[in-house]
């Protein structure tokens, strides 16, 4: 028997320890945990949402006419041997020919929020999404919006360049 037999023993208790190190080092950097740190207060949340929801919106569009114009352009090449020439390299490049854009005038139609009310009292939050969607008043206002885009596009395809 030598004396290294006894320390055998202990290569699969050093591993274990090895593991469990990098499990607390796992659990320290988690997701989870950071978020479940970063608290904001009640009010705080209440007050962002009011603001958000007494904003105005804004519904803006905006067109942009392009082409792509041929051009050409000289390039020096280089051999394997060192010797140089010079080619012409056809390449096509977009031109940005005119560009207009519109804003939708709520002051005609008029706005309202629609959403429910948040209420979190009593249950514990992490985390809250907002999503953004529409929904007109009247077919009038939808009707307008869609005619003030359709007038943009007209504008900007018969203006001269």
């Amino acid at each position: 028997m030598s004396p290294c037999d006894k320390g055998y023993v202990y290569i699969p208790v050093a591993f274990m320890l090895m593991l469990y190190l990098v499990y607390l080092v796992e659990c320290w950097h988690c997701t989870a945990r950071e978020e479940l740190n970063t608290k904001v207060h009640v009010t705080s949340v209440m007050e962002t949402v009011r603001l958000m929801r007494e904003a105005q919106p804004i519904v803006w569009w905006k067109a942009l006419c392009y082409h792509y114009v041929r051009r050409k352009r000289q390039v020096v090449r280089t051999q394997r041997g060192g010797d140089s020439y010079t080619t012409t390299q056809v390449y096509y490049e977009r031109v940005n020919s005119h560009a207009a854009g519109n804003c939708f005038l709520f002051a005609y139609c008029g706005m309202r929020d629609i959403s429910r009310d948040l209420s979190l009292e009593g249950r514990p939050i992490t985390k809250i999404r907002f999503s953004k969607g529409e929904c007109w008043q009247s077919p009038v206002c939808k009707g307008n919006t869609g005619t003030d885009s359709c007038l943009t596009v007209q504008i900007l395809v018969h203006s001269p360049s």
